[in-house]
């Protein structure tokens, strides 16, 4: 079979006649069907391509990808044959696609526009295409037939002058822009379905020829009749610099091929090739194939009039009780259902103007596809079959191209129908993974070639399990099309390899002849067990598996875990695995303990179940009074707004819970936050008793710690990257964010207006903690947003101080109440470290230079635990190469598990000393870069140091 039905369609109808030539009726037409390209296609006013985009249509800067010689020079010829004539022309557009090549069948490139990011934001195009029935229904009222196909597609089509640039295309030679209509484009269908309407609109009114993109079909009920509506359409062709591809056109005819469909005496007859896939099915031979058939047929079951009583004589051939035998009853039961699946109403005729779904599979012989549209019973109704056996080296292609290349082969088949249809085409497929085409990957050259091809047509792949996709799959399946049963060989060992059991082939050579040699030495194992017996090769089995001594455990355990094909498995499939091989008294516990014990799985595994420290809530301020416990953040990389683009947040973090936003810049130094800070803060509320924030600069600095001393301001600075340690600033951050979003979405840079109405929202609000607005604890009263009548007189100034101290005092013992709360939802058995203790440090905020984070520990250390700072939170004794705080919370901690079993791990090497001068070795080099100008310069080099961890990486 060929690889298309159109190309089936081209092979059979010119089997056994000569090439195509023009008649000699036509010779005035000779232009019209040259092979040579027309320099550039006019302007067509209302019928250009326009590339309607969205309002919020972000520009592109595509990638140019590096290409070889070969690949240069495919570019070179392409630019300049395109510049020549005129289809492309150098660009300043700030949108631009990237480019790529594929390969052709014929050895040849092809570019490639990859237009999928200007697709997305491209408006759809609503211009219908033509209903196919009444293209049939009209062609069935005459008698002769003319076939013509336009050359060249949609390159025939100008691009309209405003749109040019959305087009663009940038190559290692440069940016250019296309002036016709490129494939790949979204609309391009219907912008070209349009121009052939509106162009050939009379001849269509007078129903002399019919068009479907670019196929075209002028009929008439008599010859001479025909002749002159010919001559009429390449007249409007010769006009419109349209060519025509000769060897597609058929210029006289009482039947014709169209869209599938075989058109001729009246009729309208469904195309041989559409139901090749099912008419072409061979008899099963065996139970196998049967099912096979019989699957396919269910999938359709509802269609078929009385398919239970025509398909009885195969279900009783494939129980299991009876003996294969096919009779003249399984035979017309089995044509019957052919032909009833290659008729209505099983076989639809397609309407373009209804969605279709594919409906693909493969196997290792074949492809298999069914075209469907959903009739008026909301069942999908097959419209075409395809089935097709691999050829050549398609047999060795892996699972995923196989599945792909089912797609192609459907997409060619059916092209006519999918190019453009009302809705995105739904691809069926079992292979999950095709859902996921379009993200970036690295394509095979072949695949690209796919790729660059599915890209012109909108499809939705859609992941079916294979059990419910029996149609295709059985397609592919075909006993016609798989290759016979291979021979398979089956070698026997030796009966000396089976007694000699899994274990010692198992072992590695050095494990088996180190458990031999200690065997001799190994005292512990009594000899009146009579379940360990001594074998010829030197060792001591139990139940066929073999005696490790102790002087050869050590050894065993590290082939089991530590060597690369074993993959530092956990416990349970540690002791799974050796159990099969090996055997010693009290093994489990031995694996068990060294499996904790291995400093590779510490750092590198993830823990499930950690345990978390308990909750140490902020102290509750002593006095009564607001803004004595403060904390500061700043969230940045704000739009701007009135030249700001930063907020400093400051939230009484003690009484009130009240919050200030205050607009600033991200650049502001630890001057201006002391700047900011007398201006808000401490105008009105004097001197904090203490602050707290992150590790920022501008809270960090020498200056900062300086002032705080000699103000008397307690700094509390959170622990390095735990932003918990200011949870309360952090959530207050989210809240004002949110706030921004919601009102600040249309003009993003007004948002610094909007701060005071954000700050008196927050501190209207009823805070969780106290059951009182901010406002009330600050003022005693809570400020009206608007005028309001108040129906009650205003309290005198001692009753307002009074119910002002009453509710700080409730507020602080609303305080107490939620950190006991807090500290009550702490989970989980904590210990809690002591100095000393070695520990294990998150490195998921930690950077190692020349190393991806794919690949770098999940924790670093071991370290040692110089200072217990609080419960949950302790100084590490770091490398003296790391730059970082060195206390952390205890969350991002884990406790280092020595023990026996596997060994303390091996201390860092001593330095050399070379000529007075401390050295170590130097491992490997990880990275380098050039530092300074002219004689200052030099370069650096990022190192392993050979017995060191990664964490003492310089």
């Amino acid at each position: 079979r060929k690889t298309t039905i159109s190309t089936d369609l081209e092979v059979k109808a010119s089997a056994g006649k000569e090439e195509v030539k023009l008649p000699d009726l036509y010779q005035d037409f000779e232009e019209v069907f040259s092979e040579k390209d027309i320099p550039l296609p006019p302007h067509r006013p209302g019928l250009d391509h326009e590339i309607k985009t969205k309002p919020d249509f972000p520009r592109q800067k595509g990638h140019i990808y590096p290409m070889s010689q070969d690949e240069m020079k495919s570019l070179r010829e392409f630019v300049d044959e395109n510049l020549k004539c005129g289809k492309i022309r150098e660009s300043k557009s700030d949108q631009a696609a990237p480019v790529f090549f594929v390969g052709k069948k014929d050895g040849k490139r092809r570019l490639i526009q990859d237009y999928r990011h200007l697709n997305e934001h491209t408006v759809d195009d609503s211009y219908p295409l033509p209903n196919v029935q009444q293209l049939m229904d009209e062609l069935c009222e005459s008698r002769y037939y003319a076939k013509f196909d336009i050359r060249w597609g949609f390159t025939n089509i100008r691009v309209k002058d405003s749109d040019i640039w959305k087009g663009a295309f940038v190559t290692p030679l440069g940016l250019f822009e296309p002036l016709v209509m490129f494939f790949g484009q979204k609309n391009s269908p219907p912008t070209f379905q349009r121009y052939m309407d509106v162009t050939f609109r009379e001849q269509l009114m007078k129903r002399q020829q019919v068009g479907y993109m670019d196929d075209v079909v002028v009929h008439a009920k008599t010859r001479e009749e025909l002749r002159r509506r010919v001559t009429e359409f390449l007249t409007m062709c010769r006009r419109e610099k349209l060519r025509l591809k000769i060897s597609k056109c058929v210029f006289e005819d009482e039947e014709v091929e169209f869209l599938g469909y075989v058109i001729g005496e009246g009729r309208i007859k469904t195309h041989a090739v559409k139901t090749d896939a099912v008419q072409e099915w061979k008899e099963p031979e065996n139970l196998t194939q049967l099912r096979s058939f019989l699957g396919f047929t269910n999938f359709y079951r509802k269609f078929i009039a009385g398919y239970s009583a025509i398909s009885a004589p195969l279900h009783h051939l494939s129980k299991k009780d009876v003996s294969w035998t096919w009779g003249p009853d399984q035979q017309t039961a089995f044509d019957k259902l052919k032909a009833a699946l290659g008729s209505s109403p099983v076989l639809n005729i397609p309407d373009p103007t209804k969605p279709f779904a594919l409906f693909t599979d493969a196997s290792q012989s074949a492809t298999g596809a069914v075209l469907a549209q959903k009739g008026e019973d909301d069942e999908w109704h097959p419209c075409s079959y395809l089935s097709e056996s691999l050829k050549g080296a398609e047999k060795n292609y892996p699972v995923y191209d196989l599945e792909f290349l089912a797609v192609i082969r459907a997409i060619k088949a059916f092209r006519h129908y999918l190019i453009s249809p009302v809705a995105p085409t739904i691809v069926f497929t079992d292979h999950k993974n095709l859902e996921y085409y379009k993200e970036p990957q690295k394509f095979s050259q072949r695949q690209t070639r796919w790729f660059s091809y599915v890209q012109g047509f909108p499809l939705k792949f859609s992941y079916t399990p294979g059990r419910l996709m029996t149609a295709p799959d059985a397609l592919s399946r075909r006993s016609d099309h798989s290759p016979p049963e291979p021979v398979v060989a089956t070698l026997l060992p030796p009966s000396a390899w089976l007694e000699g059991g899994r274990g010692v082939y198992a072992l590695s050579a050095e494990v088996y002849e180190r458990a031999k040699s200690e065997m001799q030495k190994d005292s512990t194992l009594s000899n009146d067990n009579p379940e360990i017996v001594p074998h010829p090769d030197g060792t001591k089995r139990r139940k066929n598996r073999v005696y490790i001594p102790p002087g050869a455990r050590k050894e065993c355990l590290l082939s089991y875990h530590d060597h690369p094909s074993a993959g530092h498995p956990g416990i349970k499939a540690m002791t799974r695995k050796m159990v099969k091989d090996v055997w010693w008294p009290g093994m489990w516990k031995y694996i068990r303990d060294y499996v904790k014990g291995c400093a590779v799985c510490q750092s590198a595994k993830v823990i499930t179940h950690p345990v978390t420290p308990p909750v140490v809530p902020n102290d509750v301020p002593k006095n009564p009074f607001p803004f004595q416990q403060i904390s500061m953040d700043l969230i940045t990389d704000l739009p701007v707004s009135n030249t700001f683009d930063t907020v400093l947040t400051i939230v009484d973090q003690g009484l009130t819970k009240a919050a200030m936003f205050i607009p600033c810049r991200k650049d502001v130094d630890s001057l201006g936050i002391a700047r900011l800070f007398h201006k808000h803060v401490y105008s009105r509320f004097g001197l904090p008793e203490a602050v707290i924030s992150d590790r920022g600069l501008q809270f960090a600095s020498a200056f900062t710690r300086e002032l705080y001393k000699s103000l008397g301001v307690q700094s509390k600075l959170s622990t390095a990257y735990h932003p918990q340690t200011n949870g309360e600033s952090e959530r207050v951050n989210q809240e004002l964010e949110t706030y921004l979003r919601c009102y600040c979405a249309e003009h993003p840079n007004s948002w610094s207006s909007k701060l005071p109405d954000a700050e008196f929202a927050h501190n209207s609000r009823i805070h969780s903690v106290h059951q009182q607005t901010p406002y009330s604890l600050l003022y005693g009263y809570d400020p009206s947003p608007y005028p309001e009548v108040r129906l009650t007189s205003a309290p005198s100034v001692d009753e307002r101080l009074e119910r002002l101290a009453s509710c700080r005092d409730n507020a602080i013992l609303a305080h107490k109440a939620a950190q006991e709360v807090m500290k009550s939802r702490s989970k989980g058995t904590y210990v809690p470290f002591k100095e000393g203790d070695r520990v294990w440090l998150d490195s998921g905020n930690l950077r190692v230079q020349g190393q991806s984070p794919k690949v770098t520990p999940r924790r670093f250390g071991p370290f040692e635990i110089e200072r217990v700072i609080s419960p949950v939170a302790v100084r590490l004794r770091l490398p003296d190469t790391w730059r970082v705080h060195p206390v952390f919370h205890t969350g991002r901690l884990l406790p280092y598990h020595e023990t026996a079993e596997y060994g303390i791990p091996d201390p860092p090497p001593p330095p050399e000393v070379v000529d007075d001068e401390v050295e170590w070795e130097v491992e490997s080099i990880l990275n380098h870069k050039n530092t300074g100008r002219g004689r200052q310069a030099h370069r650096t080099y990022l190192v392993k140091w050979k017995g060191f961890t990664h964490a003492d990486n310089s």
